[in-house]
């Protein structure tokens, strides 16, 4: 931490030297060039001031009222759909490889099911275990 510290620190003052020359070379009055403290101080100011403020922290048990809010709230997010991919893509044979994701609906069109299966190509959620295979169906 302490090397971290002292990069941020040599980088304010070479900024202060770099604003004294520029400073300097544009004939501004010293009287009228920041201190380095205050150089500091401005830069602080700007740097709290670019980020909103954290929320604020709710300590202890929630509420009854905060809890049966919380369940009132009807927001009903839903995923974009994957876009099918066209025939001659999906089709090819060549680079289809079944890889793990979250559960969705089965895309293939015959299947009702949920699959956490995912063709790596096609993108598409695809049912693959010992009663269906349609991993393989969609792709012939």
């Amino acid at each position: 931490m302490k090397i971290i510290f002292h990069l941020i620190d040599l980088s304010l003052v070479n900024a202060w030297l770099l604003y004294r020359r520029h400073c300097s070379q544009n004939q501004i009055h010293t009287k009228d060039v920041l201190s380095l403290l205050t150089f500091r101080i401005d830069v602080a100011k700007s740097l709290l001031q670019s980020s909103p403020p954290p929320p604020p922290v709710q300590r202890g048990r929630p509420s009854l009222q905060n809890i049966s809010d919380q369940n009132n709230t009807t927001i009903d997010v839903r995923a974009a759909p994957v876009p099918v991919p066209p025939t001659s893509t999906r089709i090819d044979k060549f680079d289809h490889w079944p890889v793990s994701t979250t559960k969705g609906r089965c895309r293939n069109g015959r299947c009702l099911g949920y699959s956490r299966i995912s063709c790596t190509k096609c993108k598409a959620r695809l049912c693959l275990n010992e009663k269906k295979n349609c991993f393989k169906d969609y792709h012939h």
